[in-house]
C-alpha cells in the first residue's frame, strides 16, 4: 500500500472517529438537566447544597466546551485532508485516462509504421530484384534508410508492452518517457511517409514512362503502317524515311527494353527521343495526306476544266480579256514533278506544288466568274446611271440655268460669277460622263466582251457621278437661297428701324430728344440701316458686304438707345435731386 492510500484511510478514520466523539457529547448534554427555586421557598442549607452541585456542573460544563472545540477543529482538519485526497484522486483519474489515450494513440501510429514498413520492404525488395543503373541506386539508397527504420521499429512493440498494464499512479517519469516513445515513433512515422513518397514517385516515373512508350509506340504503329500501305499502292521507295523508320523502331525497342530494369533512364531517354519519334509519325501521316492529296489532283484539275467549260459554252464568252486555260498546260509538268518528289521523299516541293496547283484552279475559274459577274454589275450600273442622266436633264439642268439666270438679273456680278462657272464645269463633267458611260456600254456589249475593264471605267464614272449630283444640289436652289438672304436682312432693316422709332418717342416723351448729340446719332444710325437696306433691295443686289454693313447699322442703333437711355436717366436724377431738396 503506497503513502496516498495510507494517507486516504487516516483521513476516512479521523472522520469517523469525529462523528463518534460528537455522538458521546450530546448524550452526555441531553442527562445533565439543572432545577432552579422560582417560588423563594428553599431554605439555606438547600440554597447552599444547591449552589455547591451548580459550581460542580460548571466546571463539568467548561471541560465539555474545551472538549467540543478540539474535536471540532480536528474534524475540520479532517474535512480538509479528505478534499485533498479526492482532488488527487480525481487528477490521477484524469492523467491516468490522458495516459491510456497517449498508449492507444501510439500504439496505431506503431501499427502504421510496421505497416508501411512491411509493404516498403516487399515493394522495395521486388524492384531491387529487377532494377539496374541509376534506377538501382535509387532503390538501394531508400533500401538502406528502410533497413535503419525496420531495426528501429522492431524494438517498439516490447517498449510498448512495457507500458501495460497502465499503473495505478501516473508519475512525470511515466509521462515523460511515453513522450519521448511517442517523438520517436512520430520520427519513424515521417521517415516512412517519404520512403512511400520515393516510392510512389519511383512507381509514378514507371507509370508516366510506360505511358509515353505506349503512346509512341502507338503512333508509330499507326504511322509504320500507313507508311506500308503507301509504298505498296503507289509502288514507291523512301529511301529516307525508311531508314529513318528503322532508326524510330530501335528507339522504340531499347527505351522499352530499359524500361524493364532501369525506367529512370527509360524515361530519359524517352524525353530524348521523343521529339524525333512525333516528328517522324508527324512527317508520315503528312506524307501519306500529301499523296492523297497528289492522287486527288487529276481529278480536281479535269473537274474544274470542265466547270469553264461549262461557264464559257453558256455565257457564249470569247475569252478575249481573260485566259482561264493558261494554267493548264503547265499542270501537267507540276504533276510529274511532284511525284518525282513524293519518290525521293522531298516534302517541301510537293507541298508547294499542290499549293501552286490549287491556285490555278482556283484563279483559272475566278476569272470566268469575276468576268460575268462584272458584265451583270455594269449592266445595273449603267442602268442607274442612265436615270440619273435622265433626272438631270430634264430636272435639274432646266431648274440651275433658270435660278443661274434669275441671279443674274437680280444680284452682282460677284454672286452669280462662281455659279456660272460651276455650271460650266458641270455640263463639262456631264458629257465627259456620257462618253464613259458609252465607252463602258460598248465594253460591256456582247460583241467586245471587256467586262473587267468595262467595271473599271464605270468605278471612275461613278466618282464624277458623285461629283455631278453635288454641284447640282448646290446649283440647284442657289436663287432662292440668296433671295431667302435678302429677306432676312430686310426683315432686320425693319426691325431696326422700329427700334429707332421707339428711341425717338421715348426721347420725346422724357423731353430729352433735343439733348446735344441725340438727334445726329439718330440721323447715323438711321442712314447706316438705309444704306443695308438699298444693298439687298435695289436692283443689283450685292450682298457682299452686307454683313459688314448690318454689324455697323446694329452698332449705331445701340449707341443711339445707350445715348437716350443715359439721357433720360440723367434727366431723372436731376429731377428726384430737386425734389429732395425742395
Amino acid at each position: 500500500m503506497n503513502k496516498w492510500t495510507m494517507m486516504l484511510v487516516a483521513g476516512i478514520c479521523i472522520v469517523l472517529l469525529q462523528f463518534s466523539l460528537t455522538t458521546q457529547i450530546g448524550a452526555s448534554s441531553a442527562t445533565d438537566q439543572y432545577i432552579y427555586d422560582e417560588t423563594s421557598s428553599l431554605s439555606s442549607s438547600e440554597i447552599t447544597l444547591l449552589e455547591s452541585q451548580i459550581q460542580a456542573e460548571s466546571f463539568r460544563l467548561v471541560l465539555l466546551v474545551n472538549t467540543t472545540s478540539a474535536q471540532g477543529i480536528a474534524l475540520i482538519f479532517g474535512l480538509i485532508i479528505v478534499v485533498a485526497i479526492v482532488i488527487i484522486f480525481m487528477v490521477q483519474s484524469r492523467k491516468r485516462r490522458r495516459y491510456n489515450e497517449d498508449v492507444d494513440n501510439l500504439t496505431d501510429e506503431l501499427e502504421t509504421v510496421l505497416g508501411k514498413v512491411h509493404e516498403l520492404e516487399d515493394g522495395l525488395t521486388t524492384a531491387l530484384k529487377f532494377s539496374q543503373g541509376h534506377s538501382k541506386a535509387i532503390i538501394e539508397a531508400s533500401e538502406n534508410e528502410l533497413y535503419t527504420l525496420l531495426q528501429r521499429a522492431t524494438t517498439y512493440p516490447e517498449q510498448l508492452r512495457s507500458l501495460k498494464p497502465i499503473p495505478r499512479w501516473i508519475s512525470s517519469k511515466h509521462v515523460v518517457h511515453l513522450k519521448e516513445l511517442m517523438y520517436q515513433v512520430k520520427q519513424q512515422l515521417q521517415l516512412a511517409n517519404r520512403l512511400e513518397d520515393v516510392f510512389h514517385s519511383y512507381n509514378n516515373e514507371i507509370s508516366i514512362a510506360t505511358k509515353v512508350l505506349q503512346d509512341y509506340q502507338l503512333s508509330f504503329n499507326q504511322a509504320k503502317q500507313n507508311f506500308e500501305t503507301m509504298n505498296k499502292n503507289n509502288e514507291m521507295t523512301l529511301i529516307k524515311l525508311s531508314e529513318k523508320q528503322l532508326d524510330i523502331q530501335k528507339m522504340i525497342d531499347q527505351c522499352a527494353a530499359l524500361l524493364a530494369f532501369n525506367p529512370v533512364e527509360a524515361k530519359v531517354q524517352l524525353d530524348q527521343y521523343g521529339s524525333q519519334i512525333t516528328t517522324w509519325c508527324s512527317d508520315i501521316n503528312e506524307y501519306t495526306s500529301l499523296v492523297s492529296e497528289v492522287s486527288k489532283l487529276p481529278n480536281k484539275i479535269n473537274e474544274t476544266k470542265l466547270k469553264i467549260d461549262e461557264l464559257v459554252h453558256q455565257e457564249r464568252l470569247k475569252l478575249d480579256e481573260i485566259s482561264p486555260y493558261k494554267f493548264f498546260d503547265s499542270m501537267n509538268g507540276q504533276l510529274a514533278s511532284m511525284k518525282k518528289a513524293l519518290n525521293i521523299g522531298d516534302m517541301i516541293i510537293v507541298r508547294d506544288g499542290i499549293q501552286r496547283i490549287n491556285n490555278w484552279l482556283t484563279t483559272s475559274l475566278a476569272e470566268v466568274k469575276q468576268s460575268i459577274d462584272a458584265r451583270n454589275r455594269n449592266q445595273q450600273v449603267l442602268n442607274q446611271f442612265k436615270l440619273a442622266m435622265i433626272q438631270y436633264e430634264k430636272d435639274h439642268h432646266t431648274e440651275i440655268t433658270k435660278q443661274i439666270n434669275a441671279l443674274q438679273l437680280q444680284f452682282h456680278e460677284i454672286h452669280w460669277r462662281n455659279a456660272a462657272e460651276q455650271l460650266t464645269e458641270l455640263q463639262r463633267n456631264v458629257e465627259m460622263l456620257k462618253e464613259q458611260m458609252d465607252k463602258a456600254e460598248n465594253y460591256n456589249s456582247f460583241e467586245v466582251q471587256r467586262y473587267l475593264e468595262s467595271d473599271n471605267i464605270l468605278q471612275e464614272a461613278n466618282s464624277l457621278l458623285q461629283a455631278i449630283q453635288d454641284s447640282s444640289a448646290q446649283l440647284l436652289h442657289i436663287h432662292e437661297r440668296s433671295e431667302q438672304r435678302v429677306r432676312e436682312y430686310l426683315t432686320t432693316c425693319g426691325q431696326l428701324k422700329k427700334s429707332i422709332v421707339q428711341l425717338r418717342s421715348t426721347a420725346q416723351s422724357h423731353v430729352v430728344y433735343s439733348y446735344p448729340g441725340i438727334h445726329e446719332t439718330e440721323c447715323a444710325a438711321s442712314s447706316s440701316i438705309q444704306i443695308l437696306e438699298n444693298a439687298v433691295s435695289l436692283t443689283p443686289r450685292n450682298l457682299y458686304h452686307a454683313n459688314e454693313q448690318l454689324r455697323d447699322a446694329t452698332q449705331k442703333v445701340n449707341e443711339f438707345e445707350n445715348l437716350v437711355k443715359q439721357a433720360v436717366d440723367n434727366k431723372m436724377a436731376r429731377e428726384r435731386a430737386e425734389e429732395e431738396r425742395l
